[in-house]
């Protein structure tokens, strides 16, 4: 079947949501390409291990980025060891079912929790940060003939510590600072020449909370990166929504954003879109239309940016959110219901198609034509 825009809306308008799985023939994959895009997901290597589950990434994604695997602190748990299994797994997967892979992350400062590397770090912060970026070399070189882009550095800023370029409060950034992330840029390009070179942070449109605060900083980041030249080609937004009522978008400074970050000869990728329904209230299906319509609201403020594709989310069904395997402490720390499972992806626990999805690719139907 030819997937064409007036196929696609006039499956969408004829079938209920949950019902289209089993009566709407072309895939995610298909429709959003049909628009212009790419779709695709955050995969861990237990969810191949669940049939229905990797079917549906095989299904639905032309993209596939590995949650953790390729995080340091998953590789390099031990000092001369690197594990690659998992990555490696994931990576073989993907290539036989004919999707794009994308790196994530390679300097993440977050993930660097190995006892080893903490312990060097207080003896020589020269020789760890030396590591960090050995590291960063290395998974480029290993990895850039079978990716198509990297996200070389991973959520660098937190203005809440007031430290130099609002970054965050690690040893890393207090011994390398602005420096380090242009020079982890510069490995890779080295390392891996041709593939796309992402700057992934986790800026939202909302008011308050923080937020502006962020979106600030990454302006002035991005700005002092772009003057001394570091090899970025595409700023990733990770799109962890939490809507809630009362959270308000601030549109214009959200579009000014996406304007800043494109006149600075940037792209834009949706990296890690997910949208958790743990502050409301009420049965599912209310919450799920909720959670729609802030997709809907976002994508369509965001996707008006026409250097984005790739719209990824962080990963594919409710029963494997990430926020279901989070200790409740830090659930009750985002004011997050702890009753009851969290419903954040585009299909339910049952792997059934929400509105969400259906929020999704209207958003791409009605965004301008990509270039």
């Amino acid at each position: 079947m030819k997937v064409t825009r007036r196929t696609v809306l006039a499956g969408l308008a004829a079938t209920p949501v949950l019902a289209q799985e089993q009566t709407f023939e072309p895939s995610i994959r298909e429709i959003s390409e049909s628009f212009g895009f790419r779709f695709g997901a955050a995969v861990v290597a237990t969810n191949l291990d669940n049939d229905k589950l990797r079917g549906l990434f095989e299904r639905h994604s032309a993209l596939i980025t590995p949650q953790n695997a390729m995080k340091m602190n998953q590789v390099c748990v031990e000092p001369d060891r690197n594990d690659l299994a998992k990555l490696d797994r994931i990576l073989g997967w993907a290539e036989r079912f004919g999707a794009e892979f994308r790196g994530h992350p390679l300097l993440f400062t977050q993930k660097t929790t190995m006892p080893w590397l903490k312990e060097l770090a207080k003896e020589d912060r020269r020789l760890a940060a030396d590591k960090m970026l050995r590291f960063v070399g290395t998974m480029a070189r290993l990895y850039g003939p079978y990716v198509t882009s990297f996200d070389v550095v991973n959520e660098p800023l937190e203005p809440k510590y007031k430290l130099p370029w609002d970054l965050d409060c690690h040893w890393f950034y207090e011994y390398a600072g602005i420096g380090g992330i242009a020079e982890a840029f510069a490995i890779a390009r080295d390392a891996a020449p041709g593939v796309e070179l992402v700057l992934n942070e986790k800026v939202v449109p909302y008011y308050k909370f923080g937020h502006p605060e962020r979106r600030d900083a990454l302006r002035r980041l991005l700005a002092e990166l772009h003057r001394i030249d570091a090899p970025i080609d595409t700023i990733g937004i990770q799109s962890h929504l939490t809507p809630e009522a009362g959270r308000a978008i601030d549109a214009s400074d959200w579009r000014s954003l996406l304007e800043d970050i494109e006149g600075m000869d940037y792209r834009i990728a949706i990296t890690e879109l997910s949208v958790p329904d743990g502050r409301y209230e009420g049965a599912h299906d209310s919450r799920d239309q909720a959670m729609a319509d802030a997709t809907r609201a976002y994508l369509d403020m965001t996707l008006m940016a026409t250097s984005v594709r790739d719209v990824l989310c962080w990963g594919l069904s409710d029963a494997h959110t990430r926020y279901n395997f989070l200790p409740q402490e830090d659930l009750r720390a985002m004011a997050f219901a702890t009753e009851r499972p969290i419903r954040a992806l585009p299909f339910d626990p049952g792997m059934h198609r929400k509105p969400m999805l259906d929020a999704i690719l209207r958003a791409m139907e009605n965004a301008p034509p990509r270039a």
